[in-house]
């Protein structure tokens, strides 16, 4: 499966993104680290319904856009990128930090949008293993995270750790008779600069919006898969509590990754 692109200057350089379907109904979809083509299954099933915008996150890239990769650099852009395509009655479903992403922008209050559905986002460093918030390692990563080899290793074990969290034949059988593949894209340095990644991954591990999120205006579905061993779905639970108007759903069965393993479940 694949989509054509397109390409958008902004202030922080040129972007690739997809745009399909022709709807009056704009839905943006922010990718995790699942990246853009991650995203595909879920955009052949919604492009009926919407008009589907799919931006290239600026981690996800090998070009460096932003001297600092942070996710309030990354909302400025997302907010820069509807602007500047004219988007409008624009709602938004973002997937993992995707997710983040997407919170963050309806906060900022810059625009009004119709609705958001996040899939297990990070909004607080507590919901992470408590290795991954001892500051010391996090600024030894900010500082060895400049040396490619070192980003390419990390990246490496991620991605192992990620594909261990992911279904496997075993659990494939169980859950369900359907094809479904493993959820998460193993990157190359041809699609992305794995210093960049490295480097954004140290700042989303100190993720703190929790006291934020009451700012958020935009009627939201929170969704988690049953079986989320990244983040527990008692995150979801805890975020449905914190947001002024939204509700939680858990998909049963499901794991982390639902929308590049069975996106049919998110339809409309």
């Amino acid at each position: 499966m694949d989509f054509q692109t397109s390409q958008i200057e902004l202030s922080s350089g040129v972007h690739t993104y997809c745009d399909i379907g022709d709807s009056d109904r704009t839905l943006l979809i922010l990718h995790g680290f699942s990246f853009r083509r991650g995203m595909y299954p879920l955009m052949d099933a919604l492009k009926s319904e919407f008009r589907v915008v799919v931006p290239d996150l600026p981690f996800a890239t090998r070009h460096e856009f932003h001297i600092m990769h942070s996710l309030e650099n990354y909302t400025n852009f997302l907010l820069d990128f509807i602007q500047e395509l004219g988007l409008e009655n624009v709602s938004i479903f973002g997937n993992s930090v995707g997710g983040t992403l997407g919170l963050m922008c309806c906060m900022s209050n810059l625009f009004q949008f119709d609705k958001l559905v996040v899939r297990c986002p990070l909004w607080s460093s507590k919901q992470l293993p408590i290795y991954l918030r001892i500051m010391p390692l996090i600024d030894l990563h900010t500082y060895l995270s400049r040396n490619r080899f070192y980003a390419r290793k990390l990246l490496s074990l991620f991605y192992q750790i990620s594909s261990r969290m992911s279904p496997v034949e075993s659990d494939l059988i169980e859950v369900s008779t359907s094809d479904r593949s493993i959820s998460l894209i193993p990157y190359n340095d041809d699609q992305i600069n794995p210093v960049v990644l490295s480097r954004f991954l140290g700042h989303l591990i100190q993720i703190e919006i929790e006291n934020q999120l009451s700012l958020v205006p935009t009627r939201t579905l929170i969704i988690w898969g049953e079986r989320d061993a990244f983040i527990r779905s008692q995150w979801g639970a805890q975020l449905n509590q914190l947001l002024p108007d939204s509700k939680y759903m858990e998909v049963t069965g499901e794991y982390h990754n639902i929308t590049t393993v069975d996106p049919k479940n998110l339809s409309p």
